[in-house]
């Protein structure tokens, strides 16, 4: 994503970069749809589908739509070189978080002792 972020910036001054960074950007965008959509669908029981898919898409059709909007008003506002370096900067970052929080070590689950466990133990005598 962060390559096709940069072309398109590319693309200010030159058309070619346009094409040249829709095509990595389009592989993204499919990449990372399929693997959320995959790792929704695979979490929920059969029964619950449905309803899960629905909601995906409608958060996917918000995530989309938003940014739709928010780069329209910033053209409208501060002119399209501003909307392309503001969303370039966002792709770059949203892009960082993302592998970053992909490739991180899981962390340690620390258990926190339940109410349950209070009975189970052994009493203790002083």
């Amino acid at each position: 994503m962060i390559p096709a972020a940069v072309l398109t910036l590319g693309a200010l001054n030159l058309p070619v970069p346009v094409f040249t960074g829709a095509a990595p950007a389009g592989f993204g965008f499919g990449v990372v749809s399929q693997g959320a959509l995959r790792a929704v669908v695979d979490s929920v029981p059969a029964r619950e589908k449905s309803g899960t898919l629905a909601s995906y898409y409608v958060l996917s059709y918000l995530a989309m739509s938003l940014p739709a909007i928010g780069a329209g008003a910033l053209t409208a506002g501060f002119g399209p070189r501003a909307a392309a370096l503001a969303h370039a900067g966002c792709v770059a970052v949203l892009a960082t978080v993302a592998v970053s929080t992909l490739t991180a070590p899981p962390r340690s689950r620390r258990r926190t002792p339940s109410a349950d466990d209070a009975h189970s133990r052994p009493a203790t005598s002083n």
